[in-house]
């Protein structure tokens, strides 16, 4: 039945055209044979214009710009505006009614349409003949048709990098220019990329409007009617299966989509949509309309392209609003591919970088890497409202992983965390890695934070410096009182009680200060070291009565043990305390020798501790350097 259905159509078809012609030259323009009620008003107003103003004679005639088969168009100075025009005329052996109507009907539908992607038409007067003359805006540049598989061309003329982008934006300015003239009712029915020039900036341009036909009637009879269309008129190439049928009520702003999916079948397959070596050849890939792509076609631009050129004009996109529409999508969508697929190649990159044995000394290397995938994969999403793009997001993750694992290997959990913080698509095991990294190394950050303070000579620096300064005062001026009125009292009963109230007093004080002393590790151990050398002067007390050693010669022992003492200290604490240290070993031998100078050796190599706790401890001196304790204080 279908069968029987396509062979009456092309039996019909053959008698509206000759099938030659149509075999040969598939990428011509059939024009309709009959102008039936629109030709003939469009005669009538034609006449009418016979009898005004020949506005002709106001231009000056130059060189011919181009030839086609029924006219002629020549620049020409309009004179009362000074401006260079086109001026179109129809070739000698043309000048007939039917000619003439099809030239007025071309301009007064140009001439409705005022878009920039349309020819301006100035003007429409007649010759010395009354033939019409059409004055419109003087445009020079090239047939799509000519550019659209040229690369070279496009590049030296327009700078044009990628061939497919730079047709698709082509396209859709013929859709803007299509979709503005549904908007006034009128259908063009031949559009193709030989009939857009695009001018030597870039401008494009739909033009031969000869056969466009209007859906509604205006009641000027200007243009024909779609319903009033029973000649098969178009491109064989690419005509729409409804351009078939001879019934005009059939046209509509859906038959120009079709045509306009042909334009972009031709951009991605370098040929029309419809070919044939016979007239029935053609005619059948018309009304079967099963468009097929090379492989490496995009698949969007497939299912677009088939959608623009399904058979069943309501199959297809409603308006050529959307069909731009939806190849601005793709662009944009091909935008973000592009973009995530440079990104993944500085992955790629960024993994050779990380498997390299010296890749910790390459941290600059490596994070001028990571941000430039990052940054690409997020171009690339935004590029692509919605975040439908899978890949960016997903490499996006894969390039925050691998500076995880990178960071981790470092010991540097925060700086992982802060990788992966606005990211969504890394892995639970990952993250989970790097809480728990996160988690440990807080924990240790607060365990050296902790020594830090108890190693901190600053906490309790005021109250410590003191303290040390008044007793070792004391422990001079003591001395002194007792060298200038001895008392007698040397007995080893009575001289413990020295370091006994020494210890006593050190507590009340350090008790009295608020526990200063007791707030840090530094301090402990000075406190510590202070109640060693009393305990070590209580012992040396009770060994010496033992062994029957005088009381008084056991200065000797404290000489000493005060020496190891200022020892330990400028080894461990702070290395000034070497000066009374070796002070109190001179001592040492002095006294052995005088015993009767001991209270003069005592206060003198007091004397000398006691400056040194000023220089080292001073409440108002200069701190130690190095970064402020937060619980430092001066008590």
């Amino acid at each position: 039945m279908a069968e029987r259905r396509l062979e009456d159509s092309i039996e019909r078809l053959s008698t509206m055209v000759a099938a030659a012609t149509v075999e040969n030259r598939p990428d011509s323009t059939i024009e309709p044979q009959r102008h039936e009620d629109s030709g003939g008003r469009a005669l009538e107003m034609l006449g009418r214009l016979a009898g005004e103003v020949h506005i002709a004679r106001e231009l000056e005639m130059h060189r011919t710009l181009g030839e086609g088969g029924m006219g002629i168009v020549r620049l020409a100075t309009q004179k009362s505006l000074g401006r260079k025009v086109a001026v179109k005329t129809l070739r000698d052996e043309h000048k007939n009614p039917a000619a003439a109507v099809r030239m007025l009907t071309e301009a007064w539908v140009t001439g409705s349409l005022e878009h920039p992607n349309i020819v301006p038409i100035y003007d429409v007067a007649l010759d010395a003949a009354g033939a019409p003359v059409i004055v419109l805006k003087r445009i020079e540049g090239t047939s799509w048709d000519d550019l659209m598989d040229d690369a070279a061309e496009q590049r030296r003329r327009f700078r044009v990098s990628d061939t497919l982008e730079w047709n698709l934006n082509v396209l859709m300015q013929v859709c803007s220019a299509a979709h503005f003239a549904h908007s006034r009712g009128i259908i063009h029915r031949d559009l193709k990329p030989a009939n857009v020039m695009l001018g030597e900036f870039g401008e494009c341009y739909v033009l031969d409007w000869g056969i466009a036909v209007s859906l509604s009637d205006d009641g000027s009879g200007r243009i024909p009617l779609a319903k009033d269309a029973g000649d098969l008129a178009g491109t064989p190439s690419f005509l729409a299966p409804e351009m078939l049928d001879g019934h005009g009520r059939r046209l509509s702003a859906r038959t120009d989509v079709y045509l306009l999916g042909g334009i972009l079948y031709q951009i991605l397959t370098g040929d029309p949509p419809h070919q044939g070596d016979t007239f029935a050849e053609l005619v059948t890939s018309v009304m079967t309309s099963r468009p097929s792509f090379p492989p490496d076609t995009p698949a969007e631009l497939q299912r677009i392209c088939a959608r623009a050129l399904d058979a069943d004009p309501d199959a297809r996109f409603e308006t050529p609003e959307q069909l731009r529409l939806a190849l601005t999508g793709y662009l944009s969508r091909r935008g973000a591919t592009r973009l995530a697929a440079e990104a993944e190649r500085r992955l790629e990159r960024l993994r050779a970088e990380l498997a390299r044995p010296d890749a910790r000394a390459r941290r600059l290397t490596l994070y001028g890497l990571w941000s430039e995938c990052a940054f690409g994969f997020r171009e690339a999403l935004a590029a692509w409202p919605g975040g439908a793009h899978d890949a960016a997001r997903a490499g996006l993750a894969r390039a925050a992983e691998a500076m995880v694992d990178y960071e981790l290997s470092g010991n540097d959990a925060r700086a992982a965390a802060a990788l992966i913080a606005d990211i969504d698509d890394v892995s639970t095991e990952v993250r989970a890695r790097v809480g728990n990294a996160l988690t440990a190394q807080e924990a240790e950050e607060a365990r050296l934070a902790r020594l830090k303070v108890e190693h901190d000579p600053r906490v309790g620096q005021a109250t410590r410096g003191w303290l040390a300064i008044g007793m070792t005062l004391v422990w001079t001026l003591a001395p002194l009182i007792v060298a200038i009125r001895p008392s007698g009292w040397e007995t080893h009963r009575r001289m413990m009680t020295v370091p006994l109230g020494f210890m006593v007093l050190m507590v009340l004080l350090s008790i009295g200060t608020g526990g200063a002393m007791l707030r840090s590790g530094f301090n402990r151990s000075i406190a510590l070291s202070a109640i060693m050398m009393t305990v070590s002067m209580l012992a040396s007390h009770g060994i010496a009565y033992l062994l029957g050693i005088p009381a008084k010669q056991t200065y000797v022992l404290h000489f000493f043990i005060w020496s190891l003492l200022g020892g330990m200290l400028a080894i461990t604490l702070e290395w000034r305390f070497a000066l009374p240290a070796v002070g109190y070993l001179i001592g040492t031998f002095i006294v052995a020798w005088r015993l009767d100078w001991v209270y003069w050796t005592m206060s003198a190599t007091s004397a000398v501790l006691a400056g040194t706790v000023m220089w080292v401890w001073h409440p108002s001196g200069k701190k130690p350097c190095g970064p402020e304790s937060p619980q430092a204080s001066n008590f």
